[in-house]
């Protein structure tokens, strides 16, 4: 049984908890994928300074539809290019809402790797695109400079090489293992599930859900094949080029989770607390049992290890709240205007609010506990609320809310508000009183408002 704790930061308030996290040596991380990053990435960037982004590279093409690297999107969600899975433009798709073009996509390509389509935007590789954008934001707001899940673990080759061994040793690859990635005949990058991974005295063996043995050798060899793999993708991501061949295996969400912990760790060994800002939905994985019980076996292997510490703590903070910037100082008026009536509403309601916080703590679907709330709100503040945003979006690029739902019976109801390229040279401005919140509140709000102009859209 291992002595891990892992909570979200949703009672705790947002000015004391940024206190501590400017205080740490190192910045925290807030994982995102490759692609259009939407504006509470941005928000939290700037709100909380010393953090920075680590992009998730390993992304399906038509299926992970978080950021959806295979478009550039405009504002509100509508598509300035697309491209198929081949790379080609798909001009048929441009102007249309991206829910309109999700509908469209089949799942036949699903395996396939975004990183993998040689796409060209403007004159540049698209995934490049991507990262160069996503390090022209980062630097403009807060001085920090994006990383991306190959670039972290080849940084790190001698650490994560010795838990590689160690698990190895045990018998527990299938911890850090669960996908393989290869390069078909027609030169697609795509991944597969794993079904079986066999320790034979010093040598692995890996096969996929198809049956096909996808590697055998020693551990060594499996080491050196995903070190390779790792580094061909960073490569690939720094300067465009497709270069192959692309054959090694890929980690699983826990270990994805728990890696920079390890790499903090081995930097500072005496630190217990371990800070994650997630997203829209990451910090409700950890309500789900399977995600859990997986997380919390492979924390206790690598404390085992030594690779983590006793008492170990995972706090997530979950930034989907930092939406909540203005880029003008007018549209800042009418902003603080809102959330000075939400917190009118807090006052008034504190069991009923902290009932909610405390669903959100354990729900897998934050979306029916904020329709929940949104219900119990008296009409008179609900038509506030809808009043307030109103007049903030009349004058301000940051249209609100960005939302975190694909297919809901509102067509265009989903988290894509304000093209990330257009956020370029805006300096983010909060309310001051967003600081008395706690990230619970924050969050509850953002998601009532998204619910009200679902039920009203304007």
């Amino acid at each position: 049984m291992t002595d891990a704790t892992v909570e979200t930061t949703l009672q705790l308030p947002v000015g004391s908890s940024l206190e501590r996290i400017a205080e740490l040596a190192s910045p925290i991380l807030r994982t995102c994928h490759l692609g259009n990053n939407t504006s509470n990435v941005w928000g939290w960037l700037a709100m909380a300074g010393n953090t920075r982004l680590v992009l998730y590279d390993h992304t399906l093409y038509g299926l992970d539809t978080n950021c959806i690297p295979w478009t550039v999107l405009g504002d509100g969600g509508r598509v300035d290019a697309c491209f198929s899975h081949t790379g080609e433009p798909c001009p048929d798709q441009v102007g249309l809402h991206v829910n309109d073009h999700l509908r469209s996509l089949g799942r036949r390509h699903s395996s396939h790797l975004c990183y993998g389509i040689p796409a060209v935007h403007e004159g540049r590789d698209l995934a490049s695109h991507h990262l160069a954008l996503a390090e022209r934001l980062s630097e403009s707001c807060n001085g920090s400079q994006p990383s991306f899940d190959s670039q972290e673990f080849e940084v790190d080759q001698a650490l994560f090489g010795e838990v590689l061994r160690c698990f190895a040793h045990r018998r527990r690859l299938d911890r850090i293992f669960d996908r393989w990635v290869r390069e078909t005949r027609k030169g697609f990058v795509v991944q597969r599930r794993l079904s079986a991974i066999r320790h034979d005295g010093g040598d692995v063996e890996i096969e996929d859900i198809d049956g096909v043995r996808v590697f055998r050798g020693s551990t060594d060899e499996l080491i050196r094949v995903f070190f390779e793999g790792v580094g061909r993708v960073a490569r690939r991501l720094r300067s465009g080029e497709l270069r192959g061949p692309f054959d090694y295996p890929w980690v699983t969400l826990p270990f994805g989770y728990l890696s920079a912990a390890v790499s903090e760790s081995a930097k500072e060994p005496r630190r217990r607390t371990f800070w994650h800002a997630g997203g829209s939905s990451s910090s409700y994985y950890f309500n789900e049992p399977g995600m859990r019980a997986s997380f919390d076996e492979l924390t206790g292997l690598l404390q085992a290890e030594g690779f983590l510490p006793s008492r170990f703590r995972f706090r997530i903070v979950p930034t989907f709240g930092c939406q909540l910037f203005a880029t003008t100082t007018d549209s800042l008026e009418r902003l603080v205007a809102l959330v000075e009536t939400w917190h009118g509403h807090l006052r008034h309601h504190r069991p009923r609010i902290a009932a909610y916080l405390g669903a959100l703590s354990t729900t897998v679907r934050p979306f029916d506990v904020a329709q929940e709330a949104t219900e119990s709100l008296p009409p008179r503040l609900r038509r506030t609320l809808v009043a307030e945003l109103d007049a903030f979006n009349e004058i301000d690029r940051n249209r609100l809310p960005v939302a975190h739902v694909v297919d809901p019976p509102h067509p265009h109801y989903n988290k894509y508000g304000i093209a990330q390229h257009h956020l370029l040279g805006c300096r983010p401005r909060f309310p001051d009183r967003l600081q008395g919140l706690c990230w619970g509140e924050l969050e509850l709000l953002v998601r009532i408002l998204a619910h009200l102009k679902r039920a009203d859209p304007g």
